[in-house]
C-alpha cells in the first residue's frame, strides 16, 4: 500500500499541487469524508485519493506502529481546493492542539492557524472545515449531545480565541 501510494502521489507533488496541512496532538480519532471516500484514523484508510494521515511523536519523528498511534500527533495532508469537513472524536480526556496550515502560490506554508489547549473529555466531538477563509472556526460539542458548547476562531497566522456563541453567525 505504501509503495502504491508513493507512486500515485509523486506526480501530483512534482506537478505543483497544493495541500492543506493539519496537525492534531492529543488522543483523538479523525474522520474526513470526500465523496464516497473516507480518510480516518479509526481503520485502515490512512490514504485516499484526496489525502493522507501519518503519525509523529513530539520530536517530529514519524511512526506507523498501530499500538503507538493513540499517543502520537496526527499529521494530515489534504489536496487544497476542497472545503473538507474534519470530525475529531476524543478517545480520552486531555487537551488538544490543532494546527492548520495553507500553502501560498510558491508552495510554501505561509498561513498557519493554531488552536491550543482545547479541553477534551471522552465524549467531546470537534468539527471544523479546511477551506481557506478569513477565519477558521472550531466547533466543540463537549459532551457529545449534538449541541455546540464552545467555538474558537483563528485568523491568518493567528492563535485561536474563544468566540461568544450568541455573537456567531450560523456556521455551515
Amino acid at each position: 500500500d505504501n509503495v502504491i501510494y508513493y507512486f500515485d502521489h509523486v506526480p501530483s507533488q512534482i506537478s505543483g499541487h497544493k495541500y492543506v496541512y493539519i496537525k492534531i496532538a492529543c488522543p483523538v480519532d479523525v474522520i474526513i469524508k470526500h465523496g464516497k471516500e473516507e480518510l480516518s484514523t479509526k481503520g485502515k484508510k490512512n490514504r485516499t485519493s484526496f489525502g493522507s494521515i501519518s503519525y509523529e511523536n513530539a520530536t517530529g519523528a514519524t511512526n506507523s506502529q498501530k499500538s503507538d498511534k493513540e499517543d502520537l500527533a496526527k499529521v494530515i495532508r489534504l489536496l487544497d481546493g476542497v472545503n473538507y469537513e474534519v470530525e475529531i472524536l476524543a478517545t480520552d480526556e486531555g487537551e488538544m492542539d490543532y494546527t492548520i496550515s495553507y500553502m501560498d502560490e510558491n508552495g510554501d506554508y505561509t498561513d498557519t492557524r493554531e488552536f491550543t489547549a482545547i479541553d477534551l473529555t471522552n465524549d467531546t466531538i470537534v468539527k471544523t472545515q479546511t477551506g481557506k477563509s478569513e477565519k477558521t472556526l472550531l466547533s466543540v460539542d463537549e459532551d457529545g449531545d449534538g449541541n455546540v458548547d464552545l467555538e474558537y476562531e483563528a485568523e491568518e497566522n493567528g492563535e485561536a480565541e474563544e468566540v461568544e456563541l450568541d455573537e456567531l453567525i450560523e456556521f455551515v
